[in-house]
Order: structure tokens, then sequence, then C-alpha cells
């Protein structure tokens, strides 16, 4: 009678660290876009209050490349 056994590949160092950063930026990025969207929730509500759109609106560019930001680093490690 013989037992089978599956085992993954090893996976290297480097893979294992590149999974890893892959996986933190995977998740600072939903934490991320949850805080932005709560921020806009917010904004919105603000925004009914305050007739100053410019300051909402640089709030809102620098949002954009924060996020921007943190897509670019997450599909770099992804792919």
């Amino acid at each position: 009678m013989f037992k089978v056994q599956f085992t993954r590949p090893m996976m290297t160092k480097h893979q294992i660290a590149l999974n890893a950063v892959s996986n933190h930026l995977h998740q600072s990025l939903k934490y991320h876009l949850l805080l932005f969207h709560l921020d806009l929730l917010l904004l919105r509500y603000i925004h009914l209050f305050l007739s100053d759109w410019e300051i909402l609106q640089e709030y809102l560019k620098k949002q954009k490349m924060i996020l921007h930001s943190f897509l670019e680093l997450y599909i770099f490690f992804s792919f």
C-alpha cells in the first residue's frame, strides 16, 4: 500500500518576500479605499454647509494622488 503525499513547490525567499509585500499592499489599499470612501461621505456632508469648494478640491486631488500611488505599487508587486 502506497501513501501519496502532495506538496506545494518550494517558494524562494524572493517569492515569499514579494508575496508578503503584495499582501501588505493589498490590505493597505483596501484600508485606504475605505478611509477615502468615508472621507468622501464626510466631505459631501461638509460641503452642504461650506461654500468653499476649492479646499475640498485640493483635498480630493491629494487623496487621488495617494490612491494612485497605492494602485501602482499594488499592480507592480502583483504581476
